[in-house]
């Protein structure tokens, strides 16, 4: 077996670094990729929320809420990836509109418990429904194969990329 002379082994230094410049274009590309899919998908929901006087980070922490009985500040702050000022404004905007109550801890007088009125629980079924063409429109686009796939890799990529701590908390499903 001839063994590679100069020129093979610069080819094949060259072929890697140029393979890792790939990856790593490809690594750059994902974070402008995954924001314009986020915006195009934006657009569809947005529809919806404003028919209802509602934004994104608000329908978010009403749907938190609807799967609990009652969520305190700091765990609903983490569950909606919002920062805790803005979550505060949005709490405050959802009990003016009573759709949502406040209640103090009882051993921690600092510590706040939110819930869904049952006037916020009557909206959350009645917004609920209309996401559903919304959804049937990119299932038909994309494909649920595709779309079950990409829920997958995307699941897969989070686990590789996300920095762990011990408080926290299990991601949504």
């Amino acid at each position: 077996m001839k063994r590679p002379g100069k020129r093979e082994k610069i080819r094949t230094r060259h072929s890697v670094q140029s393979k890792r410049r790939d990856a790593s274009a490809a690594s750059r590309q994902l974070p402008v990729l995954l924001h314009r899919t986020r915006e195009a998908l934006a657009v569809h929901f947005r529809k919806i929320f404003l028919a209802y006087d509602l934004t994104d980070p608000q329908w978010r922490v009403l749907r938190l809420l609807a799967q609990a009985d009652e969520i305190d500040v700091s765990n609903l702050a983490h569950r909606s990836y919002l920062m805790r000022t803005s979550l505060s404004r949005i709490l405050r905007d959802l009990a003016a509109r009573e759709l949502i109550v406040r209640r103090t801890s009882s051993t921690d007088a600092r510590r706040f418990f939110h819930a869904l009125t049952a006037k916020g629980r009557c909206l959350i079924d009645e917004v609920s429904p209309s996401f559903n063409p919304v959804y049937s429109e990119i299932e038909s686009r994309f494909g649920i194969d595709r779309i079950e796939d990409l829920n997958k890799r995307l699941t897969e990529l989070l686990a590789a990329i996300q920095i762990v701590s011990d408080d926290s908390l299990e991601p949504d499903e």
